[in-house]
């Protein structure tokens, strides 16, 4: 049992806890305890002293001495209950005595597993009463006291008339048998007697004891013969209680045997010690042991005794028993007395999907792969992992409520194990055989693998692993004789003595475990046995595979087995294997970022090793990643340390959650921030070649990080640091991306030739760009840094008008007074250009654009193209020390006389749409601003490095707006019509390349015709959902980098779809694009409402549309579908108005709207207003 950071098993707890209640008990007296059970006893209960010498005699002399807890009915029907006077019920006893002496007090009745009717009717005294709401009745522990006197007779017996009960008596009486008559007739000159003695070779000593042993058990044999004080003292009472005693139990030994026994333990009295305020646990069977560590085991030692309520609401492994709310609360409330912890000594590796319902404990389990198309690795809630160390190679599913024990070796295969199951491998000793074959272990370990059902019930044979017995037997092609001895009579046939668990062998280190067994076993327990019963040809295999393996019984398995060996590997495994693997795990950590591989960083053996107080793990792996960050960034390699930044940002955010804490980051230190902040610009800052300032910041960073989260007091952080700590990490993270897509350097400004600023007066002419929207076909989420600089990335998508208009611009133009930056967003109808809203930004100084970095502040995009261009340097943005901006402006317009700025940007789509809104914009601005004022943005060339560097800006526009967006957007709205963009791996600064496709003029018409736009009436949620994709992606988990790789090869596929007129397969590409969204953002991240699921769903099923996703990451914005050929969008708007009822309430809220390939992409003009105010909604016509 996972205690703390201690792994205990019942036994030792047991053990703990009498040693301290019975330690003032008489030298020389023997305390039983059932191994079974678990008992709480407040901590400062003791037996009563021993001080009063006459008592002591009398207790020495007389007594035999048992605990008494209360408990349900329910249970006391399984286990022995004493009678006692009411006045000791809990109801009256006196618990409110800070030391809880146990008096001990006579026992009226004892009665040995009495049905609920039979307590129910024992009165005078009652054995009933009531306790915290219960029927409850006093519960024999399975502990008990022999006193000296009692316990020199138990010695007495096993030296006499019991002495076949022992091992010692069974050894002797054979020696004397066998041995000392065969060295009598190996001597003798003569045959006398010879014929009386045994003349066939001796048995073995388990066939010898089988024979002439005497099974006396305490609770049967002992506990029923001692005297009670409800037992009338008369010779004739007392005869009759022996004659009773004796009827009862003569089918165990010789009535003369019997009648002895009676004799002498009747001449010592039960009595009993009730504790009011304790506990017991039965764990006699597995399905109470999983219920105990489910029930009774916190998620950690931090977790609140308060807070884990979901268990009842999610483990339900006895659905429908009226007991299960109170045994849960039993289970619960003892477990956090004992320190119970689902986690302890643990080691996973390969992505396996656990939740807060599943215990593990010295156990590591490491999978190195998953089979094609298999399902993710997991274990089911409900499931007990323990002394467990398994290699798995193509995937791991363990099912819920299960319990799996001791299994270890290596997998090649995939290991499936069906819910409900019990799997316990146990080494056999060298010497071990069973009737029909020796097991021999000349160079390999041989194991027995018990394989059966939580439910199966052992002393019967109804069921095998949940299902019929007959029938597993029949679909085996086995008989009753396969199973049992014949000398078994068909009465006595059960679990316990069936012969149904196979014998393996665990190989050499690089050979792997054959499991057949258990892959027969997962195959009976997913096939239909009552409609086919018979094996058919393709099961035949399997069948006579199991056939061959020998197998054994759990009524041999006990004696077989090899404790000495078990011990050995469990502890070797707790104190070696497991230390080796973790710091293993943290070199392959370190090997596998130095070398950018795209490989996981697993860091749940950190965390879980965190929540049970284990604090050295997580400064281990800091240490390394920090190591890590240092050296990469002395060496500008800032990819590599982005990633370190990201992961302990991740790692963070992981502890976090699992102490259930909310994502506030808010109330931070101010002092922490203001010294953070200084050193983030440090690492910014492009003048610093040789990155020693860079390299110091990062330290800063890291002194920073401990001091929030490693105290001088030795306590752990709280959830809202690590958040804090998380948030200020994933800000380095970004900084350093930044640097990968600018390359640390400034932007180089090239004027255009021969272009200056003439104009000192107020003008009406406005330099004008526009650009159509984008509908990502296929790849997205591959273009955003830094997946697009360490993976490479590749989207195709299509430039489009909504309902016949480019739907971005900017507006820029000179106008004349103060030196200042007039800067307006509007977003206005689409329809007649009515301006909905807008938010207007004035900038006189330096200080007036110390907010860009704030994606929610006014015009904070516009302030970012203004500096990407160069206005100033980003060192000379200080809120602290404000300068005019004359200066600035005078030598970014290339002025002869005083000048500003007056930029306007329009969007004619709601925020959110999903249709690169913020970064096409970016480059509508960027565009109007260059023209304006006479940068050069375009090559004149028209190969690949075509607009290449407006391009870049809006790449390090986004970055300086930390909204870390990716390239896609600008090129799908810069370049008009289809194109593939492309960009390469460990290229930085970050380079990206375009390819344009021009489509055929009869597959355009009739993509115009069946591609439509619907507005969701919900905005998407980019942000939140980028955050996550990012923090996926610097663990590289799995199933992200897999997707990763899955979106690169699909923007390919999808662009050759569309330009060679195959739109059926581009509408299959499109709904292949959005389950590869879904998995990026992963799980729970709102990516997909209920509404487009529903409509996605049904229109495909309906065989309306080919295919259909989300544009950008998700969550809103506009759905684009892809009618399937015959049909338009008109016919799809009328499909889903006349079915409605079919869908979510927000189906209301869907707007429709006309889309058309636009073969124009960003294109700048001047145009005449004579005020801010005025628009003409003509200008965002397509031109050309």
């Amino acid at each position: 049992m996972p205690t703390g950071t201690q792994i205990d098993n019942p036994t030792v707890q047991l053990i703990s806890t009498l040693s301290r209640v019975f330690r003032n008990v008489p030298n020389g007296s023997v305390v039983v305890a059932a191994s079974d059970v678990l008992v709480s006893l407040p901590d400062d209960t003791v037996i009563e002293s021993f001080t009063n010498s006459e008592s002591e005699s009398d207790h020495s002399q007389t007594t035999v001495l048992g605990i008494g807890v209360p408990s349900p009915l329910a249970t006391a029907c399984n286990h022995g209950v004493f009678v006692v006077p009411p006045a000791l019920t809990p109801t009256h006893a006196n618990l409110g005595r800070r030391k809880q002496i146990m008096a001990i007090q006579d026992v009226h009745t004892f009665l040995q597993k009495p049905s609920v009717e039979d307590m129910e009717q024992t009165c005078d005294p009652c054995c009933v009463f009531d306790a915290s709401g219960e029927r409850s009745a006093w519960v024999d522990t399975g502990v008990v006291a022999f006193f000296p006197a009692a316990s020199q007779t138990l010695r007495d017996l096993a030296n006499g008339i019991l002495s076949c009960c022992t091992k010692r008596g069974l050894d002797t009486l054979y020696f004397n048998l066998y041995h000392t008559n065969h060295n009598h007739n190996h001597n003798s000159d003569t045959d006398t007697n010879a014929s009386e003695l045994p003349s066939s070779p001796p048995p073995s000593m388990e066939q010898f004891a089988s024979e002439y042993g005497i099974r006396l058990e305490l609770y049967s044999h002992l506990m029923l013969a001692l005297s009670t004080a409800g037992a009338t003292t008369s010779s004739s009472c007392q005869s009759s209680l022996r004659d009773l005693y004796i009827a009862k139990h003569k089918g165990d030994m010789d009535p003369s045997i019997l009648g002895q026994v009676f004799d002498v333990i009747h001449q010592y009295q039960l009595r009993v010690c009730v504790v009011p305020s304790a506990q017991f646990i039965h764990l006699g069977t597995t399905q109470e042991l999983l219920e105990f560590l489910i029930y009774g085991s916190r998620r950690h030692l931090r977790d609140d005794d308060n807070n884990d309520t979901t268990t009842s609401s999610t483990y339900r492994p006895n659905e429908g028993t009226a007991m299960m709310d109170k045994n849960q609360m039993r289970c619960t409330q003892f477990g956090r007395k004992i320190g119970l912890v689902r986690r302890s000594h643990t080691f996973l590796s390969g992505d396996i999907a656990t939740n807060g319902h599943t215990v593990i404990l010295n156990s590591q389990l490491r999978v190195m792969g998953k089979a094609e198309n298999a399902p993710p690795n997991s274990i089911g809630t409900g499931t007990v992992i323990e002394h467990v160390d398994v290699t798995v190679y193509k995937g791991l599913t363990i099912g819920t409520n299960c319990l799996i024990s001791g299994l270890r070796g290596l997998f090649q295969g995939r290991v499936v194990i069906p819910d409900g199951m019990c799997i316990h491998m146990i080494p056999l000793k060298e010497t071990a055989s069973t009737n029909t074959q020796r097991i021999e272990s000349e160079q390999r370990q041989r194991y027995v693998l018990i394989c059966l059902a939580v439910k199966d019930p052992i002393k019967a044979c109804s069921t095998l692993y949940s299902l019929p017995f007959h029938q597993v037997l029949e679909k085996s092609r086995m008989n009753v004789d396969d199973v049992w001895e014949k000398s078994i009579p068909p009465n006595k046939r059960q679990l316990w003595n069936a012969k149904i668990h196979p014998i393996v062998e665990l190989p050499n280190k690089d050979e792997q475990l054959i499991l057949d067994f258990l892959e027969w076993i997962n195959y009976l327990c997913n096939s239909n046995l009552i409609s086919t019963t018979k094996a058919v040809a393709k099961d035949w295999e399997w069948v006579s595979k199991c056939a061959l393996i020998p197998k054994l019984s759990l009524s041999q398995i006990g004696a077989m087995a090899d404790a000495t060996t078990e011990h050995s590997y469990r502890h070797t495994l707790m104190t070696e294997r497991i230390p080796l693997s973790i710091e293993t795990h943290e070199q392959e950590m370190e090997h596998l970022i130095l070398n950018r591989l795209h490989l996981p960083c697993d860091f749940s053996n950190v965390v879980d090793a965190y929540m049970n107080g284990n604090e050295e793990v997580l400064r281990s792996s800091l240490k390394i990643i920090d190591g890590i960050v240092m050296k990469t960034t002395k060496n500008g390699l800032f990819d590599i340390a982005g990633r370190c930044f990201m992961l302990m940002s991740s790692l963070f955010v992981d502890i976090a959650n699992s102490l259930s804490a909310g994502h506030d980051a808010n109330n931070l230190d101010l002092h922490f921030t203001t010294e953070f902040n200084s050193a983030i610009e440090v690492v910014r800052s492009t003048i610093d070649d040789d990155n020693v300032e860079k390299e110091r910041a990062c330290s800063t960073f890291l002194v920073m990080r401990d001091n929030a989260l490693f105290r001088d007091d030795e306590s752990l952080a709280s959830a809202q640091q690590l958040l804090q700590s998380a948030e200020y990490m994933e800000l380095v993270a970004h900084v350093m991306t930044e640097l990968c897509v600018s390359g640390g350097v400034d932007p180089v400004v090239e004027r255009c030739e021969g272009f200056s600023t003439n104009n000192n007066g107020e003008t009406t002419e406005w330099v004008l760009s526009t650009a159509p929207a984008r509908i990502d076909l296929s790849g997205g989420w591959s273009d955003t840094p830094p997946i697009s600089f360490e993976h490479g990335g590749a989207v195709s998508s299509l430039a489009v008008t909504v309902d016949d208009r480019k739907p971005f611009s900017c507006r820029c133009r000179f106008v004349k007074g103060a030196p200042m930056v007039t800067m307006k967003t509007e977003s206005r109808d689409p329809n007649d250009g009515t301006l909905l809203y807008s938010t207007e930004s004035q900038c006189c100084t330096t200080a007036d654009f110390s907010n860009y970095r704030n994606p929610n502040a006014d015009c904070a995009l516009i302030k970012c193209a203004l500096l990407c261009l160069g206005l100033m340097p980003l060192n000379d943005v200080n809120a602290e020390d404000p300068r005019e901006l004359k200066p600035y402006l005078h030598e970014f317009c290339n002025s002869k006389g005083t000048v500003g700025l007056e930029i306007i940007s329009t969007s004619l789509l709601p925020r959110g749409s999903g249709m690169g809104g913020s970064s096409i914009l970016a480059a509508c601005i960027v565009s109007a601003i260059a023209n304006c004022v006479g940068i050069k943005l375009f090559d004149n060339e028209d190969g690949e490095n075509k607009q290449q560097l407006v391009i870049q800006a809006i790449l390090r526009v986004e970055q300086l707006l930390t909204t870390g967006g990716g390239w896609q957007d600008q090129i799908g709205g810069i370049f008009g019509g289809l194109k593939l963009g492309t960009s390469d791996a460990h290229v930085i600064p970050l380079r990206t390349r375009v390819k344009e496709f021009h489509l055929p003029p009869e597959i355009e018409i009739e993509l115009n015709n069946r591609l439509t736009l619907v507005f969701t009436g919900r905005p998407r949620l980019a942000k939140n959902i980028l955050q996550n994709v990012l923090r996926r992606w610097a663990r590289r988990s799995p199933e992200i980098v897999e997707t990763v790789k899955e979106l690169v090869q699909g923007a390919k596929e999808t662009t050759e779809s569309a330009q060679s007129g195959d739109l059926d397969r581009l509408g299959m590409c499109l709904g292949r694009y959005w389950e590869q969204k879904k998995k990026m953002a992963g799980k729970d991240s709102g990516v997909e409402p209920v509404v487009v699921e529903q409509v996605l769903s049904k229109l495909r099923n309906e065989r309306e549309i080919d295919g259909g996703t989300l544009c950008g990451a998700g969550g809103g914005g506009f759905l684009a579908l892809l009618a399937r050929k015959g049909r338009n969008s008109g016919d799809l708007q009328t499909w889903i108005e006349s079915h409605k009822g079919l869908f979510h309430a927000d189906v209301n809220l869907f707007s429709w709207h006309k889309c058309a390939v636009c073969n124009e992409g960003l294109a700048t003009q001047t145009v005449t207003a004579n005020n801010s105010d005025s628009f003409d909604i003509r200008w965002h016509n397509v031109t050309s």
